[in-house]
């Protein structure tokens, strides 16, 4: 399961940061435990929130309904606000990096508007 494969894979990997969305919090103390117990070398946990766009669908399970039934092309469809979808309305990839790193590592839920992205 989860719990148990990503502290040993993450340890025998060398990661030395796991960055995790908030809502892995409650498993942090699970995921630490299994360190000194299997004798593995500690990977820190970097906690950060989600990027919410208000009036945007950001569920996957949601978002891969629209696939599934062929209402877009696929995951790279424009309309989507997959990093495939906002690439080709043609953002360039480093200024897409740009945007993500000048946000920072809140712990806060942040809801921005499209206008402040583009």
């Amino acid at each position: 399961t989860y719990d148990l494969a990503c502290p040993i894979v993450d340890s025998h990997e060398g990661v030395t940061h796991a960055m995790r969305d908030n809502q892995y919090r409650d498993r942090s103390p699970l995921y630490q435990w299994f360190f000194p117990k299997l004798g593995l070398r500690p990977v820190e946990i970097q906690d950060f929130s989600r990027l919410n766009f208000v009036y945007t669908l950001m569920s996957k399970r949601k978002l891969k309904w629209f696939v599934e039934t062929n209402r877009v092309p696929g995951w790279d469809d424009p309309r989507f606000p997959t990093v495939k979808g906002i690439l080709r309305r043609g953002m360039q990839l480093n200024a897409l990096e740009d945007f993500m790193v000048a946000q920072g590592g809140s712990k806060n839920a942040v809801e921005l508007e499209w206008d402040k992205f583009w």
